[in-house]
């Protein structure tokens, strides 16, 4: 018997997964029209500053985003290393959880689901951390993208949806890291290199090489464990 590779269903996902990879770089090439998109994995960013400024003892305090695509997290105590390493690192696995909830569920239901909880999500943020109307002018758009599905549920394709929104969050937090060798000495790698005497250069290739290994898992985990081509992914063995 011939041995082969990978069936039919696995050759779809490789498929989908790339095509999607491929539109979402192009999509993000997009001024204005990817902008709710773009400003999603600053959101992210931002927020997870302030949520583990609060795991770890301390309070979140403000969080404001820009229009331009920057963005802040005003927080105060909290273990200052894990706060500054919470904002890349925190993107990426927030675009990697969104895509493969998408993924795993697999169905549409599920996926109105997940867009219901990430919408109150972000209402709650608004409620508790908002305080100027740029950041909430853009919260509201953001949250229309999880509250049109839900307001028109017919929609087809919702888990399709959620997969490129995930795999667009992680793409834009694999490249935002590299946008801080400006020589500037500004940003979250400068104020980790200053905590900590490691220079900024290490910090962002941490940054960058975890994106990059959490794309190779959003691709690889939802084969089955005979049909992946990477060998070090135990979950869902």
């Amino acid at each position: 018997m011939i041995h082969v590779p990978y069936t039919a269903d696995a050759a779809q996902h490789h498929l989908t997964f790339w095509t999607m990879v491929s539109v979402a770089l192009l999509f993000g090439r997009i001024p204005y029209i990817s902008a709710p998109f773009r400003w999603l994995e600053v959101f992210f960013h931002e927020i997870s500053h302030g949520l583990m400024a609060a795991i770890t003892g301390g309070r979140l305090i403000v969080i404001k985003l820009m229009f331009r695509g920057s963005g802040a997290c005003v927080s105060s105590g909290g273990m200052r290393l894990f706060v500054l390493l919470a904002g890349y690192s925190g993107a990426v696995c927030w675009g990697s959880a969104i895509y493969l909830m998408g993924k795993l569920t697999g169905n549409h239901q599920t996926a109105q689901d997940i867009m219901f909880i990430l919408l109150v999500f972000l209402l709650i943020t608004i409620v508790l951390w908002v305080r100027d109307i740029a950041t909430f002018i853009i919260m509201i758009f953001m949250a229309l993208i999880f509250w049109i599905p839900n307001r028109y549920p017919a929609v087809p394709g919702l888990e399709y949806l959620l997969q490129f929104i995930g795999i667009f969050i992680t793409l834009s937090a694999i490249r935002a890291p590299l946008e801080l060798i400006d020589g500037k000495h500004e940003g979250d790698g400068a104020e980790l290199a200053d905590l900590t005497f490691i220079p900024e250069g290490v910090w962002i290739l941490l940054w960058f090489g975890l994106g990059l290994a959490a794309l190779a898992y959003m691709w690889q985990l939802p084969l089955p464990p005979r049909e992946r081509w990477l060998t070090f992914l135990p979950l869902l063995s």
